[in-house]
C-alpha cells in the first residue's frame, strides 16, 4: 500500500503551478492598483 511518499511532479506540472501562482499574484497587484486609483480619483471629485 502507500508508504507516504509522493510521486514527484513532472517539470511541466511544476511550471504550470508556478505560472498559476504568478497569475494570481499579478491579478492581486492589478486589483490593488485599480482600487488605489479609484480611491485617488474619488478625492478629486
Amino acid at each position: 500500500m502507500g508508504d507516504g511518499k509522493k510521486k514527484p511532479k513532472s517539470p511541466r506540472l511544476e511550471k504550470l503551478s508556478l505560472y498559476q501562482r504568478y497569475l494570481a499574484e499579478r491579478d492581486e497587484v492589478l486589483r490593488d492598483k485599480w482600487l488605489e486609483s479609484e480611491r485617488l480619483a474619488a478625492n478629486w471629485v
